[in-house]
């Protein structure tokens, strides 16, 4: 089956669609929140540095500016550290952290206000990007009317790398997270499509004929369809039974003007009447006769299967054998019957009848001495073959012998209507049918019926 026509590659598709479109929304959600979570803890970092360096600048009597204690982060002393301070007067740096080395930093001139804090995205040390803060002192000093400008600066590389290292834990996370709710949605799929799979195996006893009709308790949204279904077993049952009424009731209303036909018929050729007459009338009422067999056929093979049941074959066959043996010549042959009896078949007991009737008929009539019925069980099929001694059918008519009609002025060894019967019935039911020649020199017929899948019947 098409992974595309599966119901549950569909179900499941859609889960891991959506698991997709939900885990990103939510990883791009996490990392945006947790990215402005860091550049506010960086930011504040920044100003808690710049504090400190407001409180520790000072400027001597000769107006050079300079702290009164060191800054207690270290990385303010190791060169291109990725944190550094400046202080500067009139757009030119005055004194600058040791991280600096040899490089000032270079601020947009933005008009502060004495107080106020701004915030720079500004170019650092080797083409690094700084998140610099920077405030405006004056100091009441002499000469000290022009405003200072300390600023404080991080690497944004802190930021990026600690975003960086947290979204490949997050994709991580959220992959096994995928993949732990995927396995879920897998099992919560199969648990939901149990009712479907309980419906098919009820559809599985139905056609093997265990069942008449679908039997289970089955969920809400399933019970309708159940419903559904059995009445429409229900109408199609009614249907079948209508149209074998309603054969049987024409058959039956054709037979007996034929009857009376032939007996007409009898009574002339009796009285000495013997002319094309005679001779035409009775063709005619054979050839009305053979026609109604062959519809009463007809329908009883498109009819077929409404009844079925497991049948133990060999059982089966000993009756008809049985039935054989007290026809005329019957009870000079040697009928063996060599079936296994633990083969079943899932099939209607009157198309049984119909069919194998037929079939142990025909070598009735043409056996010498012997009739053989053996059968194997080949793959989900169970095969019988009958076999007899007769003359057999040459090998250029035996493609033909299924043909409806050929009588033995058509073909020497003629099997007639009866075949004709066997192989519709056969072929409804799902079977398949062969002729061949048998190793007892007759005809041999093998038969291909469906095996029911457990032994509930009883011998007859």
């Amino acid at each position: 089956m098409s992974l595309a026509r599966s119901l549950r590659f569909r179900l499941l598709t859609a889960a891991l669609l959506s698991l997709l479109v939900v885990l990103g929304l939510v990883g791009i959600g996490l990392i945006f929140l947790f990215e402005k979570q860091v550049a506010r803890r960086i930011e504040a970092e920044a100003l808690t540095h710049l504090d400190q360096l407001v409180a520790a600048f000072t400027v001597d009597p000769t107006g050079q500016a300079e702290l009164s204690r060191p800054l207690s982060d270290p990385r303010f002393t190791r060169p291109f550290s990725g944190l550094y301070w400046q202080i500067g007067r009139n757009g030119r740096p005055l004194q600058t952290s040791r991280s600096l080395w040899d490089v000032s930093l270079v601020l947009p001139d933005d008009g502060l206000q004495p107080g106020g804090l701004h915030r720079h995205d500004i170019e650092g040390p080797e083409g690094t990007r700084l998140l610099a803060l920077e405030r405006e002192v004056v100091l009441d000093l002499p000469a000290s009317d022009t405003p200072y400008r300390l600023v404080v600066a991080i690497d944004e590389r802190e930021l990026t790398d600690v975003v960086g290292a947290y979204a490949r834990d997050l994709i991580l996370t959220l992959a096994a997270l995928a993949l732990v709710l995927l396995s879920a949605s897998a099992v919560q799929i199969r648990y939901g499509l149990l009712p479907f799979e309980a419906l098919r195996r009820a559809l599985e006893e139905l056609r093997g004929g265990s069942e008449r009709r679908l039997q289970g308790a089955f969920p809400s949204e399933v019970a309708p369809l159940v419903a559904d279904l059995n009445a429409l077993l229900d109408q199609q049952e009614r249907m079948v039974e209508r149209a074998r009424a309603q054969a049987g009731d024409l058959a039956h209303a054709l037979k007996t003007p034929l009857t009376i036909l032939d007996g007409l018929a009898q009574q002339r050729r009796r009285s000495g009447e013997v002319g094309d007459t005679v001779t035409t009338l009775e063709q005619e009422v054979d050839r009305m006769r053979r026609a109604i067999e062959r519809e009463l056929a007809r329908t009883r093979a498109l009819t077929a299967g409404t009844g079925r049941s497991r049948v133990v074959l060999r059982y089966h066959l000993d009756r008809l054998v049985s039935t054989m043996r007290k026809l005329p010549g019957g009870d000079r042959l040697k009928w063996r019957n060599r079936v296994p009896a633990d083969l079943t078949v899932s099939w209607d007991r009157g198309d049984l009848d119909e069919i194998f009737g037929n079939v142990l008929d025909n070598a009735r009539k043409w056996a010498r001495h012997r009739v053989e019925l053996d059968a194997a069980l080949v793959g989900s099929m169970v095969e019988v073959r009958i076999e007899d001694d007769g003359p057999g059918t040459p090998a250029a008519e035996l493609g033909r012998i299924f043909e409806r009609g050929r009588r033995d002025e058509q073909q020497p060894h003629g099997h007639g209507l009866g075949l004709a019967i066997v192989r519709d019935l056969v072929n409804l039911h799902g079977g398949r049918i062969s002729a061949g020649r048998a190793g007892l020199g007759g005809l041999a017929l093998v038969i291909g019926l469906p095996r029911a899948p457990r032994i509930d019947d009883t011998p007859p």
